[in-house]
């Protein structure tokens, strides 16, 4: 379903293994997103429109911001968050410090960078 504020999602959530539990039927489960980008998307385009108004609010206001990238696997997280080496698919993450650093304040940066994968969490940066 579309619509002028995004996109909604809709499905019986009585499947994929669920359909014996009692507590699932006749439910419907329901995602919404403002926006879905397709693999025609540059990273640059994809940080502008995520990421770049959330860090500017973190350092501007000492905020905290979180950016959550949500998908099956395969279908791209990975590349998002980290991209190429060479400047134009950079990826969210080298993006973000060198905003947060080219703003030349006196900031002090806490950073995590964490996986969930099968319902264990990861730690990106510790392994």
């Amino acid at each position: 379903v579309t619509g002028q504020t995004g996109i909604a999602l809709r499905k019986e959530a009585a499947t994929g293994g669920n359909e014996h539990l009692s507590s699932q039927q006749g439910r419907t489960e329901e995602r919404r997103f403002e926006r879905v980008f397709g693999p025609g998307c540059s990273q640059e385009e994809i940080y502008s429109w995520c990421c770049q108004p959330l860090v500017k609010a973190a350092v501007e206001h000492g905020r905290h911001a979180t950016v959550l990238v949500y998908g099956a696997t395969g279908a791209g997280k990975t590349h998002t968050m980290f991209g190429e080496p060479n400047e134009a698919e950079q990826g969210i993450i080298f993006r973000a410090v060198k905003q947060v650093f080219a703003e030349k304040r006196n900031v002090q940066v806490l950073a995590s960078f964490m996986e969930v994968y099968n319902e264990k969490v990861y730690d990106l940066q510790n392994g």
